[in-house]
């Protein structure tokens, strides 16, 4: 679920961009976030066609649209994903993980 509020918030704010290369750096984001000791790995570079490079940028354009979320006009992906039908992933305390990538 949280790689779909990641994907919502990028359309909702019509960014640019290969729709794989967008999907890959919201999975990094998401790894990242839920999984912070798993690595990109071959078999991710493999399946998503992309290396941890490589999505690192959509990944930190992701990561701003997260913390810049909470003070957007744009609520409606933040609400829908806040509800228990989809875990409340975009009330994640893990989310604050985000400002890590941005270092990078």
């Amino acid at each position: 679920d949280i790689i779909f509020i990641l994907l919502e918030a990028v359309v909702s704010t019509q960014s640019t961009g290969k729709p794989s290369e967008l999907a890959a750096g919201a999975f990094l984001v998401a790894q990242h976030v839920l999984m912070p000791e798993e690595k990109w790995g071959s078999t991710l570079t493999h399946y998503t066609g992309y290396s941890r490079a490589m999505a690192l940028r959509p990944a930190k354009a992701i990561s701003e649209l997260v913390i810049r979320s909470e003070k957007s006009k744009h609520q409606a992906a933040r609400n829908k994903y806040s509800s228990s039908k989809f875990m409340s992933v975009s009330n994640l305390d893990e989310l604050e993980r985000v400002h890590d990538l941005l270092e990078e």
